[in-house]
């Protein structure tokens, strides 16, 4: 995985080569390159003034290497450019996302570029607007710099409140947190919800530590860094296969939980839990509990559709039971009628708490009462079941809010539905700057 690190005096020289291969990469001729090089001269005192960083791969090869330049209201992306190597493998988006984020943080509220002709569609694909020119030469001329501005925007409220605007640990102890519910419907497919659990990746706008209960796919990781930019994410998977007990097992192995607290980053949990709040180091409240309501997500949906909705979206029907015995008769006439039926707990995250039950698993079981005896207590949700795809082989939802495709009109409830006849299907998870106009400088980025 690409990381991004401040460059080093020392590596000065070695960042001027990689500057003049980069350039010498969109075939200027020998004659122009040496008209350039001392303008592309990276001076050992000024690569901490220049704010140079650079990019390297895991065994510390530098790939590329940006500058930002100038301060608050106004800088300039100095310098932009990437080995010819690794052009192509998102490092010059990874270089740019970091200024723009150093930029925020210094107060620059407009950002110049003045890029390489070759590198201008990277800067119009990552954002960038085309601005007048005021002292690049005129076009036409080897190297004539295209200018572009850039507006780099501050962290909205709630990511500065909710993590204090830096990086933070992420841990995806989904399960562990449902699991405080008492809920003992989970079935060997659902397994404890971990998989959910790969959306703590996106809790925060920039995580530094992901914590995941089961190990990701090779090359997932890198993927999700490479295309929001991020750097320097470390990952720690595969640390419960089942179960819910993530932090329990985080807690069990004392060097990876010191480095998890002792980084001084906040801590970031899919929701609190006990065995949260003794890593965390903070105190655990019942009355902090928090979960999703089902019924109250039914009723956002049934809302949505009220408004105009889709014509592609099916909204189940949903009753909640006034009692056991009332779900037990509900449950029983739509067996009676040959109908599946969705039983959910009402509390509960996802999938969590949620049960498809046939007419025929009614039958065997011995009538609808003796079904309910299995499942957790509390209040439950009785909903239609809305048939999936003919092929049982492709993908399903679990949780049942809603489905996208063609629906089945009408149907016990009036719950809002809409779509034609037909079966319903499940739904859908609703190159380089330069500086001072001077026509050497634009860089080698790449998109």
């Amino acid at each position: 995985m690409v990381k991004v690190r401040a460059a080093r005096p020392a590596e000065a020289e070695a960042l001027t080569g990689l500057v003049m291969r980069s350039k010498a990469h969109w075939g200027y001729d020998a004659a122009f390159l040496a008209a350039c090089a001392a303008e592309l001269r990276i001076r050992p005192d000024e690569v901490t003034a220049r704010r140079i960083v650079v990019a390297e791969d895991p065994e510390g090869t530098v790939l590329g290497l940006a500058s930002l330049e100038g301060g608050a209201p106004q800088a300039t992306l100095g310098l932009l450019f990437v080995e010819p190597s690794a052009i192509g493998q998102g490092v010059g988006r990874i270089l740019y996302r970091d200024v723009l984020r150093r930029a925020v943080q210094q107060g620059v509220r407009r950002l110049v570029i003045d890029s390489d002709p070759h590198a201008a569609g990277f800067y119009r694909a990552m954002g960038a607007v085309a601005a007048p020119t005021a002292s690049a030469p005129p076009a036409g001329l080897p190297g004539a710099l295209v200018r572009f501005e850039a507006a780099p925007a501050p962290l909205a409220d709630w990511a500065r409140a909710w993590t204090g605007g830096g990086r933070a640990v992420h841990v995806g102890n989904v399960a562990e947190f449902n699991a405080q519910f008492g809920d003992s419907s989970l079935d060997a497919e659902q397994s404890a919800a971990h998989h959910y659990s790969c959306l703590a990746a996106f809790y925060s706008p920039y995580p530094s530590v992901l914590v995941l209960p089961r190990a990701v796919p090779a090359g997932w990781t890198e993927l999700v860094c490479r295309q929001l930019g991020w750097t320097g994410v470390e990952v720690y998977d595969g640390l419960v296969e089942r179960g819910p007990g993530l932090v329990e097992a985080v807690r069990a192995r004392p060097a990876l939980a010191a480095r998890l607290t002792g980084a001084g980053e906040p801590l970031v949990p899919w929701g609190l839990t006990r065995p949260f709040g003794l890593l965390a180091g903070r105190p655990w409240r019942a009355g902090e509990l928090r979960y999703e309501s089902k019924a109250a997500a039914h009723g956002l949906f049934g809302r949505i559709l009220a408004e105009g909705g889709h014509p592609g979206i099916v909204l189940p029907a949903q009753v909640r039971a006034a009692g056991r015995w009332a779900a037990a008769r509900l449950l029983a006439a739509r067996a009676r009628a040959g109908e599946s039926t969705v039983l959910k707990s009402e509390h509960g995250v996802g999938g969590s708490g949620t049960t498809v039950v046939t007419a025929g698993q009614v039958r065997a079981a011995g009538g609808a009462r003796a079904l309910l005896r299995r499942l957790p207590r509390g209040p439950l949700l009785v909903e239609e079941f809305v048939d999936g795809p003919a092929d049982p082989g492709a993908a399903r939802d679990l949780t049942y809010d809603g489905f996208v495709g063609a629906g089945r009109p009408g149907g016990p409830g009036g719950a809002a539905r809409g779509g034609a006849g037909g079966r319903g299907r499940p739904r859908g998870i609703a190159g380089g700057g330069g500086r001072g106009g001077a026509r050497c400088r634009g860089g080698g980025a790449e998109r």
